[in-house]
């Protein structure tokens, strides 16, 4: 236009000119803003994600500790559970033992007129058993026959006096008992 030579073509190029300026400036313009727009999205999705992970984070740590205090709980169970299981099975294994020894304590305690319990003995004690027989013996040699014999077998004589005869199998033997 402006080589036409036609007056005033100068002036619609410089307007051309300026619209072509002003539409380059407004289209940067707009992709400036956009960018930036775009770039603050980008710091809050970064910051918002950050913030996200970090609760789920914590809510995952938080869970797996409820999860360990809880497994702590039962391994301190499943440990009591096998404590009372060990003393169960020491009782049952010691019950033929504990039977023996409290037979052996009474069985001793006749023989020897006191048994292994703990305590103190104060004065002398007897045996009661073993006054019961003395007593039947003595009783037998002042009122009783002289021809008494522990045993059916025979034999003459007074035998808590140890006068007559009597054979070894006559004697009684208060071992086999004790």
């Amino acid at each position: 236009m402006a080589k036409s030579g036609s007056f005033g073509n100068a002036g619609v190029q410089q307007m051309n000119e300026n619209a072509q300026r002003n539409l380059q400036q407004s289209l940067g313009d707009i992709s400036t803003n956009m960018r930036g727009n775009d770039y603050r999205d980008q710091q809050n999705m970064y910051q918002w994600d950050q913030g996200f992970n970090r609760s789920l984070f914590n809510d995952a740590y938080a869970q797996n500790m409820g999860n360990l205090q809880a497994g702590v709980g039962l391994l301190g169970t499943m440990a009591g559970y096998n404590a009372n299981d060990l003393t169960n099975g020491n009782t049952i294994q010691n019950t033929p033992y504990n039977y023996w020894s409290q037979f052996s304590n009474a069985a001793n305690s006749i023989a020897n007129g006191f048994g292994t319990t703990t305590g103190t003995m104060s004065g002398g004690g007897s045996n009661p058993l073993m006054a019961g027989l003395g007593g039947a013996q003595l009783g037998r040699s002042l009122w009783g026959s002289s021809n008494w014999s522990p045993n059916t077998s025979t034999g003459s004589g007074d035998w808590a006096t140890g006068s007559g005869s009597y054979s070894q199998y006559n004697q009684p033997d208060y071992g086999q008992y004790f």
